[in-house]
């Protein structure tokens, strides 16, 4: 038996599985897997789908994660807000 384990493959893997639970769940990975990768694929899909802008949350564990996340959404001219306890 061959498996595909490309990281592709596997980031593709998470974003059906997370698709097929109705959008509920979260991707729980190793480092370096690519779990922005996987939530920025997600956003474009949910955008591409819906007639108006959705609001969507993203929960980060650190300031770190936080400002990938911002330089990323900032690429594709998505509107930030921040919230910070």
């Amino acid at each position: 038996m061959i498996f595909d384990t490309t990281k592709d493959s596997r980031q593709e893997d998470a974003t059906i599985k997370w698709r097929n639970n109705h959008g509920i769940g979260c991707v729980n990975a190793c480092p370096r897997f690519g779990k922005t990768r996987i939530g920025l694929k997600i956003i474009d899909k949910i955008y591409y789908k819906l007639p108006k802008e959705p609001n969507i949350l993203i929960l980060v564990p650190s300031e770190i994660v936080e400002k990938t996340w911002n330089s990323q959404l900032t690429k594709k001219a998505v509107v930030l807000t921040s919230n910070k306890a």
